[in-house]
């Protein structure tokens, strides 16, 4: 069967973009172009592919199933041709797609920034959201080449390493009249809770760990990132309960108080997830190096 290859780089790149303008800026040549070879991989596929919506394009079903199928096809193409195997940092134009949980944002990606701004001022990051949820990543197929957060059970087709454990402390507002100079078990249980939790998370991590020691919480609101918590608290006699070095950003800030939780909550893991495909990448490797240094210079959580 005869086809054009760029139709398939075409596709890719609407795949990742999700906008036939961002596509035509990503593959260097026109909109109708793009819209063009869309035209003639609908009529490949014998499927729409896309359809629109308010804010971009949406792949169909049939477009998410060939997409890791095409895309190991592009970068097999381009092991084949490519001259210089070895990644080079200070000269490589690559693109790393992450997807991140709020935690990694917060405690991880600001020094990533930094360090692959230093070592590889071309290399590009694009981040997404992601929960516990590691099917929403597609580390399997698509263009997400990495997955950061706390999974609870990977699947067994893909690397998992733990890179990262941190333990839990408690803020609360300074003029908070329910905590005394420590934080009891009567004082959490008094108090209304705001929790950094997606709806599919709301019963396990803290929740499963508060239901063994029987101890009770009750949630006033749910955010969805860390950013939320701060404007939150400095409102209301809520109490957060959040990972310890998220918690350290309010030591010293006179408008809060951090505490130790009441008893001890444990620690938990955080992890990083990748396609076998990408184990021997060299320039995967190379991230995923930057990021395992970044998690082991992080200093342990100081004693609240």
């Amino acid at each position: 069967m005869n086809y054009d290859l760029n139709l398939l780089r075409t596709f890719s790149a609407l795949m990742t973009e999700r906008s036939v303008t961002a596509a035509s800026q990503r593959l260097g040549v026109t909109q109708p172009a793009v819209s063009g070879s869309l035209a003639k991989l609908r009529r490949l596929f014998d499927d729409p592919l896309f359809t629109r919506t308010r804010y971009g394009i949406v792949p169909t079903k049939k477009a998410e199933a060939i997409a890791p199928i095409v895309q190991k096809a592009l970068e097999d193409l381009d092991a084949v041709v490519q001259r210089e195997p070895i990644f080079a940092p200070k000269t490589s134009v690559r693109r790393f797609h992450v997807a991140a949980n709020p935690y990694f944002e917060s405690v991880l990606i600001p020094r990533l920034a930094q360090m692959v701004h230093q070592q590889a001022p071309q290399v590009r990051l694009t981040l997404v959201p992601i929960g516990a949820d590691l099917a929403a990543a597609k580390p399997n197929g698509g263009v997400t080449e990495l997955a950061l957060s706390q999974f609870d059970h990977p699947p067994e087709q893909v690397m998992c390493q733990t890179i990262l454990k941190d333990e839990f402390a408690c803020v609360v507002r300074a003029e908070n009249s329910c905590v005394g100079d420590m934080l009891t078990i009567d004082a959490y249980e008094t108090m209304k809770h705001v929790i950094v939790a997606s709806p599919s998370r709301l019963e396990n991590g803290v929740f499963t760990m508060l239901k063994q020691q029987s101890i009770q919480r009750k949630v006033a609101i749910a955010v969805s990132h860390f950013l939320a918590v701060a404007p939150i608290i400095a409102k209301t006699d809520y109490c957060a309960t959040l990972p310890k070095r998220i918690a350290q950003h309010y030591v010293g800030n006179p408008q809060y108080r951090v505490f130790a939780p009441p008893t001890d909550f444990g620690q938990f893991p955080m992890h990083m997830v990748w396609h076998p495909r990408h184990d021997n990448d060299a320039g995967h490797q190379w991230l995923r190096r930057l990021i395992q240094d970044i998690c082991n210079d992080l200093t342990e959580p100081q004693s609240i």
